[in-house]
């Protein structure tokens, strides 16, 4: 039994054993499998590195090749400086010669007296100086094909190449020492000078100070030095008289002689195209320019910014608004006063002049400037803090831009105006044929005689027969 037992225990020793063997025999060929394949990835890396050596040498060749092309490109950039540097001492040392030149002339003409003849043979050597340089720095050199700015003398300027597609010159800067062309024009002048100083004797006319007198040009009076862009400034005195601008308004139409109403045409900006206005040359010493009538209620007043903008009705033979925009160019540079007049259906008239009156531009929402109030009909336009037009936007149906939180003033009222929130007046509402009830949304002036009694909304309200809005210039002498 015991041999038995001995036995089966050696037979399970061994096969323990056998079962370690092929554990060390998979663990060592697992080894050497991972041995192989870090063996590949270095040589895979190496060879990796390998072409990354060939590549970069590859690009020093390159850049070893493309040295040459650029060290003479540099030697040619560093060749065409010198050129133009020497060229540019040359000039200056040239303007130096003929500047001293011109003094010794003028000195020896102080003492001595020197002949025309000499005096213009020896400014005509300097001009010949002046034009040989001046062909020289202007002819191109043969081997460039680009086109280059004349270099000026003893300027930071250097020329650049430009592009054979632009056709428009590169800008001459200023520069600090006279050019070659202004050393002609100042040999030339010294030259007009000494031949009109001449006297009957032949000699030259001195003054008490010993300088030979020299005569300006009407050029040289007005001043010769020029802008930028090479235009003489235009001197005021040199005008023409006869030269008249366009009337601007009905105020120049006036002044020009006209006497009768009706429609003219004006240009109240020589940027902007000419209008058409009807002018009241009767009224109040006349040269008015009527910009809204009311007087029968042809013409409906709800209309929208676009209208209002452009203006709207017949203003030959009917109701009209002239046009913000056109307002705004009559007010713009001319300081205006505004007149409106109104009348009611008892013929009660009255009016409200004020000496302050412009309309800004659209972007600025056609805004409402006026003050200086005076006349009949009672200040509406600054009734008070609450309801003020003063600085106010133009509001329409569709463009609310009034001060009133809860809703469109234009839409409400049907109308379009400088609404605060939302008024004390508005000329530009509905049209009523005698009283109304309802909404206030006719032709409304809030300081009108009698307006207090329209408080409640049962009562009848205030309406107008005729209302006219006009404007002229401030201070207009007839």
């Amino acid at each position: 039994m015991q041999t038995e037992k001995e036995s089966q225990g050696d037979k399970v020793r061994k096969k323990e054993l056998e079962t370690e063997r092929k554990r060390e025999g998979d663990r060592e060929k697992e080894e050497e499998r991972g041995r192989g394949n870090r063996e590949e990835i270095q040589e895979k890396e190496e060879h990796q590195v390998v072409i990354e050596r060939e590549r970069e040498g590859k690009i020093e060749k390159e850049k070893q090749s493309q040295h040459p092309w650029q060290g003479k490109e540099i030697k040619n950039e560093k060749k065409k400086e010198s050129d133009q540097e020497k060229k540019e001492s040359d000039q200056e040392e040239t303007g130096k010669k003929i500047e001293k030149e011109l003094k010794n002339i003028f000195n020896t003409s102080r003492k001595t007296t020197t002949s025309p003849g000499t005096i213009t043979t020896t400014i005509a050597s300097l001009k010949c100086k002046t034009s040989s340089n001046q062909q020289t720095s202007i002819n191109p050199s043969p081997k460039t094909s680009t086109t280059k700015p004349i270099p000026l003398a003893n300027s930071d300027h250097s020329p650049t190449t430009t592009k054979p597609e632009s056709s428009t010159p590169s800008p001459i800067p200023e520069s600090s020492t006279p050019s070659v062309r202004e050393l002609r024009v100042k040999t030339s002048r010294v030259s007009a000078s000494l031949n009109g100083t001449k006297d009957t004797s032949g000699g030259p006319k001195v003054l008490q100070g010993g300088h030979p007198k020299v005569l300006l040009t009407e050029k040289d009076q007005v001043g010769s030095k020029t802008d930028r862009t090479g235009n003489q400034p235009q001197n005021p005195a040199l005008i023409s008289p006869g030269v008249t601008m366009a009337p601007r308004d009905c105020s120049d139409h006036m002044a020009k002689g006209e006497r009768n109403s009706g429609v003219y045409q004006v240009t109240p900006d020589p940027k902007n195209v000419t209008i058409a206005v009807f002018c009241d040359m009767e009224s109040h010493d006349g040269g008015w320019t009527v910009i809204q009538l009311r007087q029968d209620g042809s013409v409906n007043f709800n209309r929208t910014w676009a209208e209002y903008r452009t203006g709207f009705g017949n203003m030959r033979a009917g109701e009209f608004w002239l046009g913000n925009d056109h307002i705004h160019l009559l007010t713009r540079h001319r300081e205006m006063v505004l007149r409106a007049e109104l009348e009611d259906f008892n013929r009660v008239r009255e009016y409200a002049e004020y000496r302050l009156f412009r309309v800004a531009g659209e972007r600025l929402r056609y805004r409402l400037s006026v003050g200086g109030y005076s006349g009949t009909a009672g200040d509406a336009l600054q009734f008070s803090k609450s309801y003020n037009h003063n600085n106010r936007y133009f509001t329409t149906p569709d463009r609310d831009y009034d001060r009133y939180p809860s809703g469109n003033c234009g839409a409400y009222y049907s109308s379009g105006w400088w609404f605060d929130a939302c008024m004390a007046a508005n000329l530009n509402g509905r049209y009523y044929v005698g009283k109304y009830k309802g909404v206030r949304n006719g032709i409304y002036w809030g300081t009108w005689h009698n307006i207090s009694t329209e408080y409640y909304p049962t009562n009848d309200r205030q309406s107008f027969k005729t209302v006219r809005m006009m404007i002229r210039p401030r201070g207009y002498a007839k």
